[in-house]
Protein backbone atom coordinates (compact mmCIF):
# COMPACT_ATOMS: atom_id res chain seq x y z
CA UNK A 1 0.00 0.00 0.00
CA UNK A 2 1.03 3.92 -0.55
CA UNK A 3 -0.08 6.79 0.36
CA UNK A 4 -1.15 9.19 -2.04
CA UNK A 5 -1.96 13.07 -1.27
CA UNK A 6 -4.21 14.73 -3.14
CA UNK A 7 -4.43 18.58 -3.35
CA UNK A 8 -6.90 20.69 -5.28
CA UNK A 9 -6.98 23.75 -5.97
CA UNK A 10 -10.25 25.64 -8.04
CA UNK A 11 -10.22 28.97 -10.27
CA UNK A 12 -12.16 30.70 -7.10
CA UNK A 13 -9.35 30.26 -4.60
CA UNK A 14 -10.88 27.10 -2.87
CA UNK A 15 -9.04 24.00 -1.82
CA UNK A 16 -9.43 20.86 -0.58
CA UNK A 17 -7.00 18.18 0.73
CA UNK A 18 -7.17 14.61 0.70
CA UNK A 19 -4.86 11.81 2.15
CA UNK A 20 -5.69 8.11 0.81
CA UNK A 21 -4.24 4.40 0.69
CA UNK A 22 -3.84 2.61 -2.50
CA UNK A 23 -5.79 -0.99 -2.06
CA UNK A 24 -3.01 -3.47 -1.41
CA UNK A 25 -2.09 -5.44 -4.21
CA UNK A 26 -3.11 -8.91 -5.11
CA UNK A 27 -0.80 -11.12 -6.55
CA UNK A 28 0.27 -10.81 -10.17
CA UNK A 29 0.85 -13.36 -12.51
CA UNK A 30 1.47 -13.31 -16.62
CA UNK A 31 -0.50 -14.42 -19.34
CA UNK A 32 0.94 -14.17 -22.88
CA UNK A 33 -1.48 -14.63 -25.39
CA UNK A 34 -1.19 -14.05 -29.17
CA UNK A 35 -3.83 -14.83 -32.43
CA UNK A 36 -1.66 -15.97 -35.09
CA UNK A 37 -4.40 -15.86 -37.49
CA UNK A 38 -8.15 -15.09 -38.20
CA UNK A 39 -9.76 -16.40 -41.15
CA UNK A 40 -12.95 -15.39 -42.73
CA UNK A 41 -13.78 -17.76 -45.81
CA UNK A 42 -16.23 -17.06 -47.97
CA UNK A 43 -19.10 -18.25 -49.04
CA UNK A 44 -19.79 -18.80 -45.57
CA UNK A 45 -19.61 -14.50 -44.62
CA UNK A 46 -21.95 -15.23 -41.26
CA UNK A 47 -18.64 -16.96 -39.41
CA UNK A 48 -14.92 -16.16 -38.99
CA UNK A 49 -12.62 -18.72 -37.19
CA UNK A 50 -9.98 -16.90 -34.89
CA UNK A 51 -7.16 -19.18 -33.17
CA UNK A 52 -5.79 -18.07 -29.71
CA UNK A 53 -2.31 -19.32 -28.06
CA UNK A 54 -1.62 -19.32 -24.67
CA UNK A 55 2.11 -19.24 -24.11
CA UNK A 56 4.56 -21.62 -22.57
CA UNK A 57 5.60 -18.34 -20.46
CA UNK A 58 1.96 -17.69 -19.43
CA UNK A 59 1.80 -18.49 -15.39
CA UNK A 60 -2.52 -19.71 -15.54
CA UNK A 61 -4.63 -20.82 -17.87
CA UNK A 62 -7.16 -17.93 -20.21
CA UNK A 63 -10.29 -17.96 -19.80
CA UNK A 64 -11.54 -16.33 -22.97
CA UNK A 65 -14.75 -14.53 -22.36
CA UNK A 66 -15.47 -12.11 -24.81
CA UNK A 67 -14.70 -11.39 -28.69
CA UNK A 68 -15.10 -8.70 -30.25
CA UNK A 69 -14.91 -6.73 -33.57
CA UNK A 70 -13.84 -3.17 -33.67
CA UNK A 71 -14.53 -1.86 -37.25
CA UNK A 72 -12.71 1.44 -38.61
CA UNK A 73 -15.51 3.45 -37.61
CA UNK A 74 -15.39 2.99 -34.47
CA UNK A 75 -17.79 0.79 -33.73
CA UNK A 76 -17.77 -2.54 -31.16
CA UNK A 77 -19.34 -6.09 -32.36
CA UNK A 78 -19.84 -8.35 -30.17
CA UNK A 79 -18.66 -11.35 -31.63
CA UNK A 80 -21.13 -14.84 -30.62
CA UNK A 81 -18.95 -17.56 -30.01
CA UNK A 82 -18.80 -20.22 -26.93
CA UNK A 83 -16.19 -19.38 -24.26
CA UNK A 84 -13.56 -21.41 -23.29
CA UNK A 85 -10.40 -21.81 -21.51
CA UNK A 86 -6.96 -22.27 -23.13
CA UNK A 87 -4.55 -23.98 -21.64
CA UNK A 88 -0.48 -23.02 -20.89
CA UNK A 89 1.22 -24.12 -24.00
CA UNK A 90 -1.88 -24.35 -25.96
CA UNK A 91 -4.19 -22.83 -29.11
CA UNK A 92 -8.01 -22.82 -28.86
CA UNK A 93 -9.71 -21.79 -32.11
CA UNK A 94 -12.59 -19.98 -31.89
CA UNK A 95 -15.86 -20.03 -34.51
CA UNK A 96 -17.20 -16.65 -33.96
CA UNK A 97 -20.33 -15.34 -35.27
CA UNK A 98 -20.91 -12.40 -37.14
CA UNK A 99 -21.98 -11.34 -40.46
CA UNK A 100 -19.46 -9.85 -42.49
CA UNK A 101 -21.15 -9.76 -45.77
CA UNK A 102 -21.29 -5.75 -46.46
CA UNK A 103 -18.31 -5.30 -44.36
CA UNK A 104 -15.90 -6.63 -47.49
CA UNK A 105 -12.11 -5.56 -47.72
CA UNK A 106 -12.20 -3.34 -44.72
CA UNK A 107 -9.35 -3.45 -41.84
CA UNK A 108 -10.94 -4.74 -38.26
CA UNK A 109 -9.37 -5.08 -34.72
CA UNK A 110 -9.96 -8.39 -33.04
CA UNK A 111 -10.17 -8.02 -29.39
CA UNK A 112 -10.23 -10.84 -27.12
CA UNK A 113 -11.07 -10.34 -23.14
CA UNK A 114 -10.37 -13.02 -20.41
CA UNK A 115 -12.61 -13.38 -17.32
CA UNK A 116 -9.72 -11.63 -15.11
CA UNK A 117 -9.82 -8.82 -17.24
CA UNK A 118 -6.47 -9.41 -19.77
CA UNK A 119 -6.86 -8.37 -23.34
CA UNK A 120 -4.95 -8.97 -26.66
CA UNK A 121 -6.00 -7.87 -30.49
CA UNK A 122 -5.45 -8.74 -34.10
CA UNK A 123 -5.78 -6.63 -36.68
CA UNK A 124 -6.50 -7.86 -40.12
CA UNK A 125 -8.47 -7.00 -43.56
CA UNK A 126 -12.13 -9.28 -44.14
CA UNK A 127 -12.22 -10.66 -48.01
CA UNK A 128 -13.27 -8.50 -50.98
Amino acid sequence: NKSVNILLYTSDGYATFRSAETPASTSSYQVYLSMPWANFTTPDTTHFSLNVTNSASSDRNANITRITVLLENGTEINATFTPQVVPISSTATFTCGWDWTTYRNKSVIIRVYTNEGLKAFYITKTPA
